[in-house]
């Protein structure tokens, strides 16, 4: 971030501070890092969950599918589309996955995969093709649940895109504005809040608004706290 737009940054929310009433919304213009952090100082102020970010549950998260360990916990894992990964999918008998493509693939080969693989093993494909207008055509021709993330971050989710999806999911970090995570919470699809590889400060913030939103009693995806070896913090 340009040093003179981190100022910019500084200086709003020293303004914000400054004011009596802290109920206001956040500013608008503030970049997404610093709104998801004044948002969650604000929220820490406001709803004292300290307790309650200990019950929030994470599914396991694998770079590949050679990594997984676990069984029976809906892991999510980074998915190329190799014939051993597909081999790996189609005989885990009772297991379901997470996968996600990040828009990696063409339509063609979106179709590929999805004929090869058992859909019965899988809980959601997240954001499969690059080409997201040609998503409906793609779940209607596979029926499986559809997850978007990238869709929601780009602020490329049009009603038909939400009507499409059967999950959305929450990175808080990359979205920063914590009113308009609250209406996607409200849209009355599954949501799934994800970390995007921040400290253990970055996730319990995340699980505060997990709770906040009452939504502990599902499974979400902070499982990449295993990815930062150290994190201190000093007054």
């Amino acid at each position: 971030m340009p040093q003179n737009e981190v100022e910019r940054n500084i200086a709003s929310v020293k303004e914000y501070l400054s004011k009596e009433n802290l109920n206001l919304p956040v500013p608008p213009r503030l970049n997404v890092s610093f709104a998801f952090g004044l948002s969650s100082c604000l929220l820490a102020l406001r709803y004292d969950v300290d307790l309650d970010i200990l019950r929030v549950k994470s599914y396991p998260f694998y770079q590949s599918i050679s990594d997984c360990t676990s069984r029976g916990s809906f892991p999510k894992v980074k998915f190329s589309g190799s014939d051993s990964e597909i081999s790996a999918i189609n005989s885990a008998e009772g297991e379901k996955f997470r996968l996600d493509f990040n828009r990696r693939l063409s339509f063609d080969e979106a179709c590929k995969l999805l004929t090869a693989i058992d859909l019965n093993n899988i809980l959601y494909i997240e954001e499969p093709i690059s080409d997201i207008k040609l998503l409906p055509e793609l779940k209607r021709r596979f029926d499986f649940s559809l997850a978007l993330d990238e869709t929601i971050i780009n602020r490329e989710l049009t009603p038909e895109m939400l009507n499409l999806a059967d999950y959305l999911i929450i990175k808080p970090a990359l979205i920063g504005n914590f009113d308009y995570i609250a209406q996607l919470v409200a849209s009355g699809k599954k949501v799934v809040f994800s970390s995007a590889y921040e400290s253990k400060i970055g996730t319990d913030a995340i699980r505060r608004l997990i709770c906040f939103h009452r939504l502990e009693r599902f499974t979400h995806g902070l499982d990449t706290e295993k990815y930062i070896e150290k994190c201190e913090v000093e007054p």
